[in-house]
């Protein structure tokens, strides 16, 4: 996950549970109305003979699966492989960001790494919206980034419920994100335009929070109200049976 994440590549996890409703069609899989293109099996030295009977199923109707690091030993029943896995792939982790760009399945492209950049994508014909964020407490993003969609980018900031024009260049528009700001693009069919995005320091919007506390021991049935918290705290340090 981490190693997608700092590579802008988005990924959904898949129960175990639910591998029996995906369906393979035309080397994608097909899961509760969302497609996807590759399946990415965090390494594990065993599993049970039905999940990697699901595994080679897939592989053989042309989906890349793909372990990290290595293929399993074998199967938790002690049972030998077989080639059971013959047509799935083990790719080291860390190459696992540039195999999957390389197969087009990276939907947003920095110019510069990003390590702390992460976004979300959905597309509803003709737009795509993403959704992008800064998780760094410390450094700010300024980078420029190619995006999926035709059609002109534009930002929409929700503090202000206003569209703005993005700085553009062939293929690419610029982001700049201080430390936890975040920004969504919208990419479609744009018949104006508008204000120009500023590319200054965005203005930090304070949200005062309050947390109403109630607690029951386990030998209780109802909560009792506590008290309130503004901030944060470790309530161990208060409650030592906590």
């Amino acid at each position: 996950c981490k190693a997608l994440s700092q590579s802008q590549i988005t990924f959904d996890l898949v129960y175990q549970d639910l591998m029996p409703d995906c369906v393979i069609s035309q080397g994608k899989m097909f899961l509760r109305g969302i497609t996807y293109r590759a399946l990415v099996v965090p390494y594990s030295q065993y599993l049970p003979v039905p999940v990697l009977e699901i595994f080679h199923r897939m592989a053989e109707e042309g989906l890349p699966v793909l372990f990290t690091e290595a293929l399993p030993d074998g199967a938790c029943e002690t049972k030998p492989l077989n080639g059971l896995l013959q047509h799935c792939l083990a790719i080291p982790t860390k190459l696992l960001p540039s195999w999957l760009r390389g197969r087009g399945m990276q939907r947003v492209t920095t110019f510069d790494p990003c390590l702390s950049l992460r976004m979300f994508h959905i597309r509803r014909n003709p737009w795509d919206v993403i959704f992008l964020w800064n998780e760094s407490l410390f450094d700010t993003i300024d980078t420029w980034l190619s995006l999926p969609g035709d059609g002109l980018p534009v930002f929409y900031d929700g503090w202000k419920n206003q569209l703005f024009d993005p700085q553009l260049r062939p293929e690419a528009l610029r982001v700049r994100l201080a430390p936890e700001e975040s920004i969504a693009v919208v990419t479609g069919p744009w018949e104006r335009h508008f204000q120009p995005f500023e590319y200054d320091d965005r203005p930090e919007h304070e949200m005062p929070l309050s947390w109403n506390v109630s607690l029951r021991a386990v030998e209780e049935e109802n909560f009792t109200f506590w008290g309130t918290l503004y901030q944060l705290e470790n309530l161990a340090s208060q409650l030592p049976r906590f």
